[in-house]
């Protein structure tokens, strides 16, 4: 083989290292493109799913609990009408009372009745004397009347007897005036003592009945007695108990809205497996701890008491775990768009997504959904400006 002379080696080498020099710029152009090229933006999903039911503590205790504390006022206890342990019924007789000082006032009152008899007849006889006196005063001017019309006026005789008639009428005529004046006292004498003796009457009669005292249930339900309540005003004589539970669930103010009357919940006690249902019952509007107050870092969160009405009954103390359903879809707050008076979402459906209109509310911070979605929907938890209606996407 013949060899390349030196100027051809020279001219080769050179060639090469332009050849290799544009091979490198061509590398180096092709990668600044790509470069060049936009990230594709990468998206993230979520999935629509019922939201978690809501958890609550609570203790059974009975529906209705009345209690009855000894009431000095009513006197001395003079008979406990029920055992302990008692079932009893509404208007069923618990307590008796004796007052001794109401007796008392009672016989000094019924002392006083002789009198106002008395005055009322006293009354009434003044009375019967004034009528009998203005009944006498009208027969004599009638007597006087008729004996003037039997006069003869034309003789002298007779006409001064007329004058003489004349003036004695007028003196009867004056005294009946009179005369009605003292019925007419006499008949407010007896008015005011009558209505002195009945309002007596009445007073004895109320007072009598302050004498004995019954105290009744208001409940139906199981009476036990302490006796301990004769002698300690704080502590109740008789507690009834009524056969029926309920169950007594505390709430955070975060959770208050969502704890409403009529709404269903299941229950299970902590010392057993079985679940029954309920129904909350009452929802107190007034919080345990009226204001929140913060001391350093802490701040105390007002709770409210709400009642669970059972579908069946449960041992009075059992503590009992409450399960509240939540029937809500909630959105992340950063899947929701808003354009003028319009809420809308990214709906991502088979590598694709919809731009889909929705209608929320938001609660305490949380986008709930009322309408446009449903369960197991998936959402573009991430959207941006630039995702569009239609647009094909790639998602994490």
């Amino acid at each position: 083989m013949k060899k390349l002379s030196k100027k051809k080696q020279i001219q080769l080498s050179i060639i090469s290292g332009l050849l290799i020099v544009i091979i490198l710029i061509v590398a180096i152009f092709i990668n600044l493109k790509k470069s060049e090229k936009p990230a594709e933006t990468s998206y993230q999903t979520v999935t629509l799913e019922q939201t978690d039911p809501l958890l609550f503590k609570g203790v059974v205790q009975a529906e209705k609990i009345e209690e009855v504390y000894y009431d000095q006022t009513l006197g001395k206890i003079s008979n406990i009408a029920i055992k302990d342990g008692q079932e009893v019924k509404e208007k069923t007789v618990l307590l008796t009372y004796q007052n001794e000082t109401v007796e008392d006032q009672a016989s000094e009152q019924e002392q006083s009745i002789d009198k106002l008899n008395l005055a009322v007849s006293n009354a009434q006889q003044n009375l019967d004397n004034a009528y009998q006196k203005q009944s006498d005063l009208t027969n004599k001017r009638e007597e006087a009347r008729l004996e003037y019309n039997r006069q003869d006026s034309n003789s002298e005789k007779g006409a001064a007897k007329q004058q003489e008639l004349e003036a004695k009428i007028e003196q009867y005529d004056q005294s009946l005036d009179a005369q009605k004046e003292a019925i007419s006292q006499a008949q407010q004498s007896l008015d005011a003592a009558t209505l002195d003796l009945t309002d007596a009457n009445e007073t004895i009669e109320k007072t009598k009945k302050k004498v004995t005292t019954n105290v009744a249930a208001t409940s139906t339900g199981i009476a036990y007695v302490n006796l301990k309540g004769k002698t300690d005003p704080s502590v109740p004589l008789v507690t009834i108990v009524s056969p029926n539970t309920v169950i007594e669930g505390t709430v955070s103010e975060y959770d208050y809205t969502r704890v409403k009357k009529g709404k269903k919940v299941t229950l299970r006690a902590m010392s057993e497996s079985k679940e029954i249902n309920g129904t909350i019952s009452e929802v107190n509007q007034l919080p345990q701890a009226t204001t929140a107050q913060t001391t350093g870092t802490q701040t105390t969160m007002a709770n409210y008491t709400f009642l669970v009405k059972p579908d069946e009954s449960l041992q009075y103390g059992y503590s009992v775990e409450i399960t509240l359903p939540i029937d809500e879809l909630r959105i992340p707050n950063k899947a929701v768009i808003k354009e003028k008076d319009q809420t809308f979402v990214y709906l991502y459906q088979k590598g694709k997504v919809k731009k889909q209109a929705v209608k929320v509310e938001e609660v305490n911070g949380v986008t709930i959904l009322k309408e446009g979605l449903k369960q197991k929907d998936q959402l573009i938890s991430n959207p941006d400006s630039k995702l569009k209606d239609g647009q094909e996407v790639a998602v994490n």
